[in-house]
């Protein structure tokens, strides 16, 4: 754990790492913090968004991706249909959608590339996308009107966005 001795030796600090100590409880932890503190977690998780025991939203900051588990296109790749732009691109197994967009649309927002910062969030017109990202909850993901194009791929054969 980088800086592990310098934040351990600040006050107010307390370190719980997930493979020594399990999940944390953040309700049970934040139960009596003050409204104006920083919490700092790797990954925010389910209680992270509602603010819990704080009464209030809760501030987080991811320093790396979740596991993600890539996908096989069994239908050989997908096509996505750039509505804006007017073109269509082939995105092929072993490609991100990302790449192949890119290479229609050189100018489309995009920073992390592994699907924890939302920068690529582009809106689903109409078709299934795959979610790959931690950045949408799942009834985003169940909604399916957007999609983090770094990592997601298609459900069907075509894939119009709002590109």
């Amino acid at each position: 754990m980088a800086y592990r001795e310098e934040l351990a030796g600040l006050p107010g600090v307390t370190l719980v790492p997930q493979d020594t100590e399990g999940l944390l409880d953040l309700d049970a932890a934040l139960g009596g913090c003050p409204l104006d503190g920083r919490l700092l977690l790797r990954s925010g998780g389910a209680a992270a968004g509602g603010g819990g025991a704080l009464g209030g939203p809760l501030h987080t900051e991811r320093f790396g991706a979740a596991a993600v588990v890539p996908v096989a296109d069994p239908g050989g790749g997908f096509e996505v249909e750039l509505r804006r732009s007017g073109r269509t691109v082939r995105v092929e197994p072993g490609r991100s959608l990302l790449d192949a967009v890119r290479e229609a649309v050189p100018g489309v927002a995009y920073s992390c590339e592994e699907g924890w910062c939302g920068t690529c969030e582009t809106k689903v017109l109409a078709g299934t996308p795959e979610h790959h990202d931690s950045v949408l909850g799942e009834e985003e993901r169940a909604a399916g009107a957007s999609m983090m194009i770094c990592v997601g791929r298609s459900r069907a054969p075509r894939l119009p966005l709002d590109l």
